[in-house]
């Protein structure tokens, strides 16, 4: 139980709001102007379709499966052991007690792939690891391509950046190169087609 949801609700609450998200288009007039256009926002926070115009856009693209299926999954790892990296297909938050975690990208390896069920459960990101040097945050509006490097105060690389604590995180601006800065403001980018 939260401090505001009892036991119980949790899964009633959250859909009322994502049903409310959802109608943001219809509640308000065409003429609305759109800092993230809802149905818009929704394509952007898809993982599948990031991977889609990564590659439209001529960025490397790391061997990726996206599935529910144990036996696809197993392949998938069993052909680059100890190099695959599980990611769920939306960012979920646990709170137990006092301690919130949220899920995030981890390896992954065989033995964690030996209940079917916890693989046909949901649809869930397998993908080859690519090493680290820096990790990259870019956000394109319109012809601005804005980028930030994030990292551990101490210069370190990690995995996943969410699991820097806030306050060893190190966010600098950073200038990716003009080629690659100019594939997204060249291309019409459209996850849907």
């Amino acid at each position: 139980m939260t401090d505001l949801v009892p036991d119980g609700r949790i899964e009633e609450v959250g859909a009322a709001w994502s049903r409310f998200h959802a109608s943001f288009r219809e509640l308000f007039p065409a003429t609305s102007a759109w800092v993230n256009d809802p149905e818009r926002q929704v394509i952007a926070e898809s993982k599948p379709a990031q991977l889609s115009i990564a590659r439209k856009v001529g960025l490397a693209v790391p061997d990726t499966l996206v599935t529910n299926d144990p036996e696809s999954a197993r392949a998938f790892v069993e052909a680059r052991v100890g190099r695959v990296l599980f990611k769920p297909l939306i960012m979920v938050r646990r709170t137990t007690g006092e301690r919130t975690t949220v899920s995030r990208a981890v390896r992954i390896d065989i033995e964690r792939l030996r209940r079917d069920s916890a693989i046909r459960l949901a649809p869930s990101i397998f993908q080859e690891v690519v090493p680290v040097k820096l990790e990259l945050r870019v956000t394109v509006m319109g012809s601005t391509v804005v980028t930030a490097s994030i990292r551990d105060r101490e210069g370190d690389a990690v995995l996943d950046w969410r699991t820097i604590a806030h306050e060893r995180r190190r966010i600098d601006p950073y200038d990716l190169p003009t080629d690659v800065r100019n594939r997204w403001r060249i291309q019409p980018v459209d996850a849907t087609h």
